[in-house]
């Protein structure tokens, strides 16, 4: 499971399991590494009413795509801003309230409808947040944010593909966590590059960079640059973000 910036997509924390932890469990270890007022958007394996309590008991935000087994129309509405956007109450169930007494009977949620193109076909998706004044947080703002956080899944390809962390050879746990560690280090080091291109190229979203490209660009720059004499190594590298900035995705 990872956490990553979502302008960016360099990940900020990650945790690694066992083959019977699931990723919720994964998930709450790595949500301390949030700050207060921070916006966690996430797919809709974590839609539920208790997860929506303990995120904003650690003050953070939330923007999740609703689960598909809600029943929207039984939710009970408190404010309509549309027929389209409202804050309804979610009740939280008995058997986590069992297992944490702390849990209130109830949490306000937010709901906004959006059609949205999804692999090519238009379909209506209903979001849940925690951004509850409607003023403050236009719903059209909302959904146009909920968008990035698909491109979390065009890094795990780059990681699983790019990087080959789809077949990992080590014959140890602890083998294996160091292939995907160092991966991870280098998926953000070409990230940190990326962005050093961008900027000099004057590219307003730096995801737009191809990332295989930049692998490519890096492999390629990296026998010169062990090579030249050290007063020519900025022009080379130089000369490497400019290669790096020209493949841009459209």
């Amino acid at each position: 499971v990872s956490l990553c910036l979502a302008g960016t997509m360099t990940i900020i924390d990650y945790a690694i399991g066992g083959y019977r932890d699931g990723e919720s469990t994964l998930t709450f270890g790595i949500l301390k590494s949030l700050r207060k007022g921070d916006l966690l958007v996430a797919d809709r394996h974590f839609a539920a009413a208790h997860f929506y309590v303990r995120d904003q008991a650690m003050d953070l935000e939330v923007l999740i795509r609703g689960h598909q087994c809600l029943k929207i129309s039984r939710v009970k509405r408190r404010v309509c801003y549309s027929a389209n956007d409202f804050i309804g109450r979610l009740n939280i169930s008995k058997t986590y309230r069992r297992q944490d007494p702390s849990l209130p009977a109830s949490i306000n949620v937010r709901f906004i409808k959006a059609k949205l193109r999804i692999r090519g076909r238009v379909s209506v998706v209903w979001f849940a947040t925690s951004l509850l004044d409607a003023q403050r947080y236009p719903a059209r703002q909302i959904v146009a944010l909920y968008a990035r956080r698909w491109r979390i899944e065009t890094l795990f390809r780059e990681f699983k593909i790019t990087l080959s962390a789809d077949v990992l050879r080590s014959q140890s746990p602890d083998g294996v966590r160091k292939e995907i560690i160092a991966r991870l280090a280098a998926l953000n080091i070409v990230r940190s590059i990326m962005l050093e291109a961008a900027a000099k190229a004057k590219i307003d979203d730096p995801l737009r960079i191809s990332f295989s490209h930049a692998v490519r660009a890096l492999i390629s720059f990296s026998a010169a640059l062990s090579r030249v004499p050290l007063a020519l190594v900025w022009n080379v590298y130089e000369a490497m973000l400019v290669e790096i900035a020209s493949h841009v995705n459209p």
